[in-house]
């Protein structure tokens, strides 16, 4: 039963950090069942160590202190319910983080188990798109534009890559680019941390069919990072990289370049735009920050110059999770959650900031740092999830 409820939390952590179900049907319930396993678990281990209870409390009111200061010196700038909902969030990843370390179980066994069902799910995905294409129907909602069967397989815009035409997989994620974030760290863990050459392929082929430049071309890095000694010192296998990037590099070149000039350049107009708007804003707010809340930053935003010379019509939410800490926490909070990102104790590998590295350009491109899943990233430090005295 236990191994049942830790996999159930990891399970939902995952989901309301990326997938499309918490903005079609709410996020809220999914995140209390969070919390009620967590509580079960509690009552299953009978004992409680009071030290490392002592060091869940601390954490947990030093991490308040600092949000709640941050948010009264910027006053009525900040968005309440918004600012609320993410001290959830955060109790609720500190909650997660303190019963793994008290069963001393690592979080990254969980993670692959969830992934791996993911993994399972975004290739059946996939291999259905060719099959229900004229059974796809919208999403309702003004936040999402992808299609769906029967709220079970997701899909984005058609993509067009060496003469083969497929729809752009994005899994149970609001689109194709959060399934490649999701998908590039298994994929390291599988490289770096639990060594898997096969279900390391299976996940780089998934990351080809979001069509995700930024995960296509992270996951190529990784693969080359992972085997450049044996690309140097072995012919077959410099004959092999050489034939994959002969293949690979004309799909990226095109994706690219469908980016910058084609028709998916919408997608790098609105991440330039993000940036330069976020880098007027922490030039204007260096220490303290805008505040908390999406309709801050899009009030602040619709008053900037950047905004009224371009043709938006209305303010629009950053997919920048990294300028946006800088441009809502200010720059030396921001640091100091960068610094947290960096010491993170669940995918520990003994380069560290090659980690570090993969997840900065993972969130440059996605708006999920808030997220239940990554705020355990940024708080894992506090805690030992391995069988060792605290």
């Amino acid at each position: 039963m236990k191994n049942w409820l830790f996999r159930f939390i990891m399970f939902a952590s995952v989901l309301v950090s990326g997938s499309l179900y918490p903005i079609v049907f709410g996020g809220v319930i999914p995140t209390i069942l969070i919390l009620l396993a967590v509580i079960i678990l509690l009552f299953l281990k009978f004992s409680l160590n009071l030290k490392l209870f002592k060091l869940f409390t601390i954490h947990l009111l030093v991490i308040l202190s600092i949000l709640f200061v941050h948010f009264f010196l910027n006053g009525s700038n900040n968005h309440e319910n918004e600012f609320f909902k993410f001290i959830f969030r955060v109790i609720t990843a500190l909650s997660i983080l303190f019963i793994y370390s008290l069963y001393k179980r690592e979080i990254v066994t969980d993670f692959i188990w969830v992934m791996n069902l993911l993994l399972l799910h975004s290739i059946i995905n996939f291999l259905l798109g060719f099959v229900l294409v004229q059974y796809l129907v919208p999403v309702n909602t003004e936040q999402i534009n992808c299609l769906t069967y029967k709220y079970v397989f997701f899909y984005f815009s058609e993509a067009n890559s060496i003469g083969f035409s497929f729809l752009r997989n994005q899994g149970v994620f609001w689109e194709p680019g959060v399934l490649s974030v999701f998908l590039n760290i298994l994929l390291f863990v599988y490289l770096f941390i639990k060594p898997n050459l096969g279900l390391a392929f299976l996940a780089f082929l998934m990351i080809f069919s979001t069509f995700s430049t930024t995960g296509l071309i992270l996951s190529i890095i990784l693969f080359v990072i992972k085997f450049r000694k044996s690309i140097i010192r072995n012919i077959y296998t410099l004959l092999l990289s050489t034939l994959s990037i002969l293949v690979l590099l004309p799909i990226v070149i095109g994706n690219i370049i469908d980016k910058v000039s084609g028709d998916g350049q919408a997608s790098f107009y609105w991440r330039s735009f993000d940036l330069l708007i976020s880098l007027q804003m922490v030039a204007a707010n260096p220490i303290k920050g805008i505040g908390f809340g999406s309709e801050v930053y899009k009030n602040i935003q619709e008053q900037s110059q950047i905004f009224l010379e371009s043709d938006i019509l209305e303010g629009r939410g950053n997919t920048n999770s990294i300028v946006y800490i800088f441009v809502v926490f200010g720059i030396p909070l921001a640091l100091y959650i960068l610094n947290l990102m960096y010491k993170q104790s669940i995918f520990i590998y003994k380069n560290k900031f090659l980690f570090f590295l993969v997840i900065l350009i993972c969130l440059s491109t996605e708006p999920l740092i808030t997220s239940i899943f990554f705020l355990m990233i940024l708080f894992s430090n506090y805690f030992s999830f391995h069988n060792k005295q605290l």
